[in-house]
């Protein structure tokens, strides 16, 4: 089964989905067969679990939530008897709290907010005593931080700004300890930066301006630093851009409240809702260009721009496809947007003409951005961390990838 989960596992770095989902399905059956035939081997009743962890893990990526949920409830209540049989033992509680974190995302990403705070809470109710019994386990410490942000998103969705604030403070005071602790740590760094947005989501929702500038200050000192580090690092660049335009959205007129509500929902992985909201205000935008100069402009194309990502996540690839188009025929020069074409034309399956995209602009500057293939590497990372694959990924990557050097 080791060997089935390892080519499931490059399989799924390929964006091989349904050949990783058979792969993991062998593990399965293999880790199902021994579980049963030996009920008190715990480390066999463990190889269950996880293989049913990574089987839920792809369906979520191919968008298949109930039956991920079910393998994601196989294998929360295999972790629920060893945690029982063994309460002592830290690896068992962990697992168990990462499987009522699973259940918790992927009832949140079926609208079921109720279900997902109670799975979210199950899992608090573990990772905080673990973290409480170890305060130099870094590990338990973020998983703490972690449970309590999933909290905090679900009581933000559900409009319970004040509860939601309880958490959300809770996670920040961890995180950032860990970036006072580890300065060279750009995960922590990153983290705590991330940590510092939440909490102004919530300030600028209360009303806060002044505790919600401050907190996006903090946040946008620490990605100014982390790209200076690192300025081919398209991720960075694309948190700190966040962070500018929530500083610029404290004092926002309508259509930026609308941009940055649509962010906001971005952030919380609600994808439909977050490409809802950019449509409306590409159609606003579009508007006032019109009425202006007759025609859209770099503001229309701007917004098309960003609706093409959010519709990226939101897994409809003709709809980003459309929205691409229509930003280039409003800006020519637009490379973000050619490169968000090449991405929604890789996910409709047409490679050829996604290929010849991504080969056409490599090595040229993306203005704001960096280099062409760093930017779209560090999309592809992005896709990757959200669940969303692709078997053309691969190709592309290497197609990118420095020419080895011969040997002399």
């Amino acid at each position: 089964s080791v060997s089935y989960n390892k080519v499931g596992d490059v399989l799924v770095e390929q964006g091989n989905l349904p050949e990783a989902l058979k792969s993991f399905g062998d593990s399965l059956a293999i880790d199902g067969s021994l579980a049963r035939a030996d009920s008190g081997n715990a480390g066999w009743q463990r190889d269950l679990s996880v293989s049913y962890n990574k089987v839920g893990d792809v369906l979520v990526a191919q968008g298949n939530l109930p039956e991920a949920l079910k393998s994601f409830r196989d294998s929360l209540a295999i972790f629920d008897r060893l945690a029982r049989a063994e309460p002592g033992n830290a690896g068992w509680q962990r697992d168990l709290a990462v499987s009522y974190e699973k259940v918790g995302d992927a009832l949140k990403a079926q609208g079921d907010l109720p279900g997902a705070l109670q799975s979210y809470r199950s899992s608090l109710a573990i990772a905080g005593p673990l973290a409480l019994a170890d305060p130099a386990n870094t590990q338990s410490q973020s998983d703490l931080a972690d449970s309590n942000n999933d909290i905090g998103d679900v009581l933000m969705a559900q409009g319970d700004v004040a509860s939601s604030l309880k958490n959300y403070l809770e996670s920040f005071s961890i995180r950032e300890r860990l970036a006072n602790a580890g300065p060279a740590n750009a995960q922590w760094q990153r983290d705590f930066a991330i940590g510092c947005k939440k909490l102004a989501v919530v300030y600028r929702k209360a009303g806060e301006t002044a505790r919600a500038k401050e907190a996006l200050d903090r946040g946008k000192a620490i990605m100014e630093a982390m790209t200076k580090l690192s300025p081919d690092n398209a991720e960075w660049k694309r948190d700190l851009a966040w962070f500018v335009e929530d500083l610029a959205a404290l004092n926002a007129s309508p259509s930026q409240e609308a941009k940055a509500a649509a962010v906001a929902a971005f952030d919380a992985g609600e994808y439909a809702k977050a490409a809802a909201g950019m449509a409306r205000l590409v159609e606003a935008r579009e508007k006032a260009e019109r009425a202006a100069t007759g025609k859209p402009g770099p503001q229309t194309a701007t917004a098309l721009l960003e609706l093409s990502w959010y519709r990226l996540f939101a897994h409809d690839f003709r709809g980003a496809l459309a929205a691409t188009d229509r930003a280039i025929a409003a800006q020519p020069d637009m490379l973000p947007a050619v490169m968000n074409k090449a991405h929604a034309l890789m996910f409709l399956g047409r490679d050829r003409e996604a290929r010849a995209l991504y080969a056409r602009y490599k090595g040229q500057d993306v203005k704001g951005y960096g280099q062409w293939e760093a930017v779209v590497l560090g999309d592809f990372k992005e896709f990757e961390k959200r669940g969303l694959k692709n078997r053309q990924i691969a190709e592309i990557k290497a197609l990118f990838a420095p020419p080895e050097k011969s040997a002399r």
